[in-house]
């Protein structure tokens, strides 16, 4: 999504007349250079998800052990019939 905005706009600038050649070029290097840093960000957050969720689930386990250990049998059923 964001991609897809920021080539609009990458669009918009080069079909706009009253920008001046040198103006659109460094726009359109400020949009390619932010373009290339957004999958280092989304990973970067994915991560922190991911260390976030894991803390959860432990976090709940150590909590609720005998729910976590019946919501694994399940998932492991659910698993060897191909769910």
């Amino acid at each position: 999504m964001i991609n897809k905005n920021i080539n609009t706009l990458k669009d918009s600038i080069q079909n706009a007349d009253d920008i001046t050649q040198q103006r659109k070029a460094e726009l359109i290097a400020q949009l390619d250079e932010m373009q290339a840093k957004i999958p280092v960000a989304e990973e970067a957050e994915l991560k922190q998800s991911s260390d976030s969720m894991k803390h959860l689930v432990g976090e709940f386990e150590t909590n609720h052990p005998e729910l976590a250990d019946l919501i694994n049998r399940i998932s492991m059923m659910l698993a060897n019939i191909g769910l």
